[in-house]
């Protein structure tokens, strides 16, 4: 099984949008449009095994050693693309006759002598890629590393070895080439064996997605998730130096989540950070199950077949729903998408603010003793609703948990973006609503004279 989630987790993780903070351009250094489709397609689709997240492990941190981004240019893919997708005229019967027929047709018939160039040009560019990227995975075969999905592609040239003469395609990737050796590998390329040069295409593109994941790992000091199965005992969930990508200086945290301590609450006063600690977290998650590097110094978690988010959700208004109706929809939905695919992970950001506090309270207490006792799953809960607290204080399921705040003589507050055991007692509503003088601006409106009804 793999990793099941949805639209709204999708966004809420900011994963798939082309704005400048979502990790599809965090991880975009692709130099192909095929290589970012592949990228794109690597961040959409968790991948089903563990096996399958150290394959692609490997293959990253095995192409974050080696230099091969001049192998990769976007216009000159674009063109072989294109010239893999015109027709071939039909052959004659005879070898001999078919390739004077293609001879003829091709150099003879043909006025354009632009066209005659980019067929040249293509059979040697194709040649050359054969022979560059079977030289790579020739080189990460003797490498003695772990290649992951590498070794696979060492199958495609000893299957394909049989079809195309290594050392003729070597002459013809170094620009010498007879004419006779063009024409019969520009049939051979678009004709016989297009299916294979279409896998050599796509092989590039994925090298290039995993190159540019490579170089995001070294840049950033990204680390390798450690995966677990469900035979592994107590700990669920260990971050080490924790930070959100998008920030320019992170402040990084550490959690250890056990089995028997599954659900976090969370508590904290606006602006301490939140919604930005979840989001790290289900980041983590995720990329850890798309076989990718997670912005932390270490990592180990289990293998998870669900994450669910509720972070960024927003009322229907087409459907008539409100923002405490879409609320009481989306947990629904989760309770739903975990009784198919546990265990889980579930992060709720300002639990049940659509109701009043009283429903809130009642609403979030209720939920917490609902899910207690669910093992290997976990649950997230930010909230404001800090009574209850004292409620579920003695719940052995339960981690308490704030992000904390420290008094500022000058500034009133200070927030250190920390993340501490314990509820947080701060109120800072009516701070923040005096400090920028709120108040104020209305009560310095006064009425002019002419309004003045003495």
């Amino acid at each position: 099984m793999m990793l099941k989630t949805d639209k709204q987790t999708l966004t809420d993780l900011n994963v798939l949008d082309w704005n400048s903070a979502s990790l599809l351009r965090y991880f975009d250094r692709t130099l192909t449009l095929g290589g970012q489709d592949e990228l794109y397609n690597y961040l959409k689709h968790p991948l089903a095994s563990i096996d399958a997240i150290i394959e692609r492990q490997q293959a990253i941190a095995y192409l974050g050693t080696v230099h091969i981004t001049d192998l990769f240019d976007k216009h000159m893919m674009a063109d072989l693309e294109r010239y893999l997708r015109k027709p071939i005229e039909p052959r004659a019967s005879h070898p001999l006759a078919d390739l004077t027929k293609g001879e003829s047709f091709l150099f003879f018939s043909l006025s354009a002598k632009r066209e005659r160039l980019f067929i040249y040009q293509s059979v040697r560019e194709i040649a050359m890629l054969f022979t560059a990227l079977e030289g790579i995975i020739d080189a990460a075969m003797s490498s003695g590393k772990a290649i992951g999905l590498l070794r696979k592609y060492a199958d495609f040239f000893s299957a394909n070895a049989s079809f195309f003469d290594a050392e003729e395609l070597r002459r013809m990737g170094s620009g010498k080439k007879s004419r006779r050796s063009t024409l019969r590998h520009n049939y051979l390329f678009r004709g016989p064996h297009k299916n294979r040069v279409r896998e050599l295409f796509d092989m590039l593109y994925t090298i290039d997605a995993l190159v540019a994941v490579a170089k995001m790992w070294n840049e950033n000091s990204l680390c390798f998730p450690k995966m677990n199965t469900d035979e592994t005992p107590a700990s669920l969930l260990d971050i080490v130096g924790l930070y959100n990508l998008a920030l320019h200086k992170p402040i990084k945290n550490d959690l250890h989540i056990t089995t028997g301590k599954n659900i976090w609450f969370l508590t904290g006063a606006n602006m301490t950070g939140k919604s930005t600690l979840l989001k790290s977290i289900g980041i983590c998650i995720y990329l850890a199950h798309v076989g990718f590097p997670v912005p932390a110094e270490s990592m180990e978690i289990l293998f998870y077949n669900g994450l669910m988010t509720s972070i960024n959700l927003v009322d229907d208004i087409g459907s008539g729903y409100s923002h405490f109706y879409a609320e009481v929809r989306r947990l629904k939905a989760m309770g739903e998408h975990m009784a198919l695919h546990s265990p889980s992970v579930i992060m709720l950001d300002e639990i049940f603010k659509g109701t009043n506090y009283q429903d809130a309270f009642e609403a979030t207490l209720n939920f917490i003793n609902s899910i207690s006792g669910i093992e290997r799953s976990l649950f997230f809960i930010s909230t404001h609703i800090t009574d209850v607290g004292e409620r579920i204080a003695n719940n052995k399921h339960v981690a308490l948990k704030h992000l904390e705040t420290l008094a500022d003589v000058e500034q009133g507050a200070r927030f250190t973006y920390k993340l501490i055991d314990g509820v947080a007692t701060e109120k800072l509503g009516m701070w923040f609503l005096n400090r920028e003088s709120v108040f104020d601006t209305f009560r310095a409106i006064k009425p002019s004279p002419k309004d003045d009804p003495s």
